[in-house]
């Protein structure tokens, strides 16, 4: 494996990684429980779709890049 291949992995790994996570804090997976803490309640209900919209979008622009980056240094 060549070093460019190597870091290109590494660079897709970042939005995959955080698109998942924000897929999972947008559909409630991760993080606090309901009720739990009415604060986090609240901010989720305020960002959590966006958090179920960008995440999966997050998740596919890695896995575009991660084609490419094998596709390009193969």
């Amino acid at each position: 494996m060549s070093p460019q291949l190597f870091g290109a992995l590494v660079d897709c790994a970042i939005p995959f990684f955080g698109g998942l996570y924000a897929t999972l804090l947008g559909y409630r997976k991760a993080g606090k429980r309901p009720g739990e803490n009415p604060q986090y309640d609240a901010w989720l209900d305020r960002y959590g779709r966006l958090f179920r919209i960008a995440g999966p979008f997050l998740v596919a622009f890695a896995i575009v890049r991660l084609l490419y980056a094998v596709l390009v240094h193969p």
